[in-house]
């Protein structure tokens, strides 16, 4: 049975910068605001688009089971 995905990763006040220009599609774009007010009228106070952004992305990598078993993998000392 597949696990449900958390609807809300926390979002963090304040992440350490570290500057990489992305491009994002214009719907995605619209998805990320769209979910800054959700985030707003569940949590009671809206997140930083930048901040969002980043908590989606980590909240999908960390959800990724077979992505986590690679890294785990990548990180294994050489026997």
């Amino acid at each position: 049975m597949a696990r449900k995905p958390s609807a809300l990763p926390k979002i963090p006040v304040k992440t350490e910068r570290v500057t990489k220009r992305l491009q994002f599609d214009p719907n995605l774009i619209k998805r990320v605001e769209a979910f800054c007010d959700f985030y707003a009228e569940t949590v009671g106070a809206k997140p930083d688009w930048n901040d969002a952004a980043v908590a989606l992305i980590e909240h999908a990598l960390d959800g990724n089971r077979d992505f986590n078993k690679y890294l785990a993998e990548q990180n294994k000392p050489a026997a």
